[in-house]
């Protein structure tokens, strides 16, 4: 049966990540690379659905109220579980995280339900990077008094609660707003605060759209201004979503959340961050340049393929900024763009 399922999953994913692949079009030798990568893909897939299904009934087992089932008989439920998983990955292009539930995300455990945006890896390790800065500021903090952060865009919650949790492991005082435009987003955060025992952590969570004027307002009226801003706002071009987008991510996840839709015909998926820079000193109430915390950024956002160079000279654009830095992930893509605020001159 596992054999027949890999060729499944195999199929698929070579579709996704070779679709123009051709003898004529590719070296035999880059042809194979690309053939092993999907089939390692597969193999993953496969094991993780595996653990998924065997998971479920195990548990169901426990539950249950009747008798348990017998070893023979629960081999048969995880085989019929794992048949209609991959049914559902290869037939439906469903993404494996919606299939299991749930996402690891540094040390969390994160609920994963459509259309909310499943967290990626790239965003993972740039989310942990950004923890381990935040928390050596905050034990170096010298007035002692909690910092302030908005996580906006915040869809599962991954990057806001992985804050909160290496700040609260490590007893440093960091309170945390996350807000997203969706109510779905914000009940699957919710979910998230409790799933990972952050209940009694600082953390607030608000239904915000970015561009209303009086959204934004309650944000700063009810937990800022903030010290530092968080985003990974959607940035995928209006002709990337139509054309090489995955079916699977196009079909399950939120529109809402990728695309940063064209505006006045410009379709280059950078309207987020204008918005983040006209927002900088309403959001952090600065009003001019300087900063309690110089060592700290101002703004930290997501960025996709190509678009770290514009997006570092929106920011700079800002009289707030006074730098702005990159971060390459491990793939060798420019991901993260930080803007740092100006430093304030010593008191004489």
């Amino acid at each position: 049966m596992s054999t027949g399922l890999l060729r499944s999953l195999a199929r698929r994913l070579q579709r996704y990540h070779s679709p123009s692949l051709q003898p004529h079009s590719l070296a035999r030798q880059a042809a194979r690379a690309e053939i092993d990568e999907g089939l390692q893909l597969a193999r993953s897939e496969l094991g993780w659905l595996q653990d998924g299904a065997r998971q479920t009934v195990e548990e169901g087992d426990v539950s249950s109220s009747a008798s348990k089932l017998s070893q023979h008989e629960r081999k048969r439920s995880i085989s019929r579980r794992l048949v209609e998983l991959v049914r559902r990955r290869v037939n439906d292009h469903e993404p494996v995280a919606y299939l299991l539930g749930c996402q690891p995300f540094g040390p969390l455990d994160l609920a994963t339900r459509p259309p909310t945006l499943i967290p990626r890896p790239e965003t993972e390790e740039w989310a942990l990077r950004l923890a381990s800065m935040v928390t050596k500021m905050l034990q170096r903090h010298e007035d002692g008094g909690p910092l302030r952060l908005l996580d906006l865009c915040s869809g599962s919650g991954c990057i806001g609660l992985l804050l909160a949790h290496q700040a609260r492991r490590c007893h440093t005082a960091l309170q945390v707003t996350c807000a997203d435009v969706s109510p779905q987003a914000l009940n699957l955060m919710r979910e998230n605060v409790r799933r990972n025992g952050l209940s009694d952590a600082s953390i607030a969570m608000m239904q915000a759209d970015v561009f209303t004027s009086a959204d934004m307002q309650h944000l700063v009226e009810d937990g800022g201004p903030f010290d530092v801003i968080v985003c990974n706002p959607p940035y995928i071009t209006v002709k990337e979503y139509d054309e090489e987008l995955d079916e699977s991510v196009r079909a399950w996840e939120d529109r809402r959340a990728l695309v940063g839709n064209a505006t006045n015909g410009i379709d280059d998926g950078l309207v987020f961050y204008r918005r983040l820079a006209e927002l900088l000193p309403f959001l952090t109430g600065r009003a001019s340049i300087g900063s309690p915390s110089p060592r700290l950024p101002l703004i930290v956002v997501e960025v996709g393929k190509g678009q770290a160079p514009a997006v570092r000279d929106i920011f700079a654009s800002s009289p707030l900024v006074a730098r702005c830095e990159t971060w390459t992930d491990a793939w060798d893509v420019e991901r993260v763009v930080l803007a740092y605020p100006h430093v304030i001159p010593p008191s004489k």
